[in-house]
């Protein structure tokens, strides 16, 4: 992976606009992202564990007015978890924007196949590597917005084919209680994300600037 990362170099362009982010992602960007990531995990009401009740409570009460309304409830959400997702994806966005753009600063300065690696070349590309592992990730925690979407609709569906059937019902606020439960999964994540990536570069700044 790091020798294909070499090779990208022959094709990037416009590397030197970013002389100097990573100085920046390291002093400012990322402890600030983290530190307001890290606030909002341990103070925000509507990120902790101990929400089911209230993430089950909205999801049944949603379930009712689709059930009893269902032309005037066609898209019937959870409250709760549209709040909560919504900022997942803003905070997602934003890291895989901060890993583009180390990218974008670094691959340029990645030596070719024929140059000698050294320290500093080597240090590079394994950020690189990283923030290409961590953007996965992101991607992955992205696309788990449209499974739950998915597999909501279709319990919903279900349920209003079956109403005497409460077993959909509670597939329906099961789903969302574990959706809720991967959303905090996400963002705990991608504090210690964060972290690596500013210990990584903090350790290594001498090669990296």
């Amino acid at each position: 992976r790091i020798q294909i990362l070499f090779e990208l170099r022959m094709t990037e362009e416009g590397g030197g606009q970013y002389d100097g982010f990573v100085v920046e992602a390291m002093d400012h960007i990322i402890p600030e992202k983290l530190n307001s990531l890290h606030t909002e995990l341990v103070q925000d009401d509507r990120l902790q564990w101990t929400n089911r009740e209230v993430v089950e409570k909205a999801s049944k009460r949603s379930i009712e007015e689709f059930l009893k309304y269902p032309e005037q409830n066609p898209t019937t959400k959870n409250p709760v978890i549209t709040s909560t997702y919504e900022e997942m994806k803003v905070k997602l966005e934003e890291f895989i924007d901060l890993c583009n753009k180390l990218n974008k600063c670094l691959i340029p300065q990645l030596p070719t196949r024929e140059e000698k690696e050294t320290v500093r070349a080597s240090v590079r590309a394994t950020l690189v590597v990283t923030c290409e592992d961590f953007r996965q990730f992101s991607g992955s925690a992205m696309d788990s917005i449209s499974r739950y979407h998915l597999t909501r609709a279709t319990l919903l569906k279900k349920a209003k084919k079956h109403p005497n059937i409460a077993d959909f019902v509670d597939a329906v606020v099961a789903a969302d209680w574990t959706f809720y439960c991967d959303i905090i999964s996400h963002l705990n994540n991608l504090e210690r994300y964060y972290i690596s990536l500013l210990c990584y570069i903090r350790k290594n700044k001498r090669h990296l600037v």
